[in-house]
């Protein structure tokens, strides 16, 4: 097999844009609410995703409150096919809140998977959308909650 068309030149330029835009959104800051309050993410949260074409998501999600309207963490959890198979999905963490109840965050899963999630935070819940990007582009979608745990 022709090596070249295994592993494209643009796989590694895109890698290193997930990896770009996983720091920036680390790096960034948003202005927060004229309030100027913040959604309160800090803590542990238990974590659940799904969509009807990719793989149920369950687990923890560890998110430390930075300087501003950002937040960091990990995802420790693990990813059930439709055929049973379970297997470990980690990923880092980084986002801001744009006001009390609403939040964006990215996963970087591995080196060429990225979930972008946007949601709403109310009391001890948090609800909302994520698309997954990767190599070969977007991908799969759907829907989140998570509960805090601590």
């Amino acid at each position: 097999m022709n090596r070249s068309r295994r592993n494209p030149p643009w796989t590694l330029a895109r890698r290193a844009a997930l990896a770009a835009l996983a720091l920036a959104t680390a790096c960034s800051t948003v202005p927060t609410s004229p309030g100027g309050v913040a959604a309160n993410v800090g803590g542990t949260w238990h974590y659940l995703a799904a969509s009807a074409a990719s793989p149920t998501v369950d687990g923890t999600l560890a998110l430390t409150a930075g300087s501003g309207s950002g937040f960091t963490g990990s995802l420790d959890a693990t990813e059930a096919s439709a055929l049973g198979q379970r297997l470990p999905l980690t990923g880092l963490v980084s986002g801001r809140a744009s006001d009390a109840t609403s939040i964006e965050f990215d996963i970087v899963i591995g080196s060429a998977r990225l979930r972008h999630h946007v949601a709403t935070v109310r009391a001890d819940s948090i609800t909302g959308t994520w698309i997954e990007t990767g190599d070969s582009g977007a991908g799969a979608s759907g829907s989140f909650r998570a509960g805090r745990i601590s």
